[in-house]
């Protein structure tokens, strides 16, 4: 399987857990290709006040996220002033989470930490907590 057939069936398996946890239908950024800063995966409907850009990535095997992977979204999502969001896994493991520690303060009603370079990883279980967490807040 070439890398890049690798990468959609992994935006596409995203999109389906993000589907299933959020019940927001996602899907292919295909501007990506054609202008940089830009995330895998937006909302199906033009409707949805969508705050994140995802940038989803796997790799066969390793331990933790790409710093340039984290640039990539980052740059993306400061470019559409959104909050950015890498989903990776590694073959055979479950999906890893990677947001700004600010971002998850916010959603908790925390103190942010005044240090814009500090990262979490999460499971999906936590991210999306966190998400819906976002989600509801600007809705209210």
């Amino acid at each position: 399987m070439t890398s890049r057939a690798k990468g959609r069936r992994n935006e596409l398996l995203a999109r389906d857990l993000f589907l299933a946890e959020l019940g927001i239908s996602l899907k292919p950024d295909l501007d990506q290709y054609r202008s940089n800063d830009r995330g895998d995966l937006i909302p199906a409907s033009d409707e949805t006040d969508w705050p994140f850009v995802i940038e989803v990535k796997s790799r066969r095997d390793g331990w933790t996220h790409s710093k340039d992977w984290w640039e990539q979204v980052t740059r993306a999502a400061n470019a559409q002033k959104k909050i950015p969001v890498l989903m990776y896994k590694f073959d055979r493991r479950d999906w890893r989470f990677v947001i700004k520690l600010d971002t998850l303060n916010d959603a908790l009603n925390g103190q942010h930490s005044h240090n814009d370079d500090y990262l979490v990883t999460l499971d999906a279980d936590a991210f999306f907590y966190i998400a819906r967490e976002i989600l509801s807040e600007r809705e209210a």
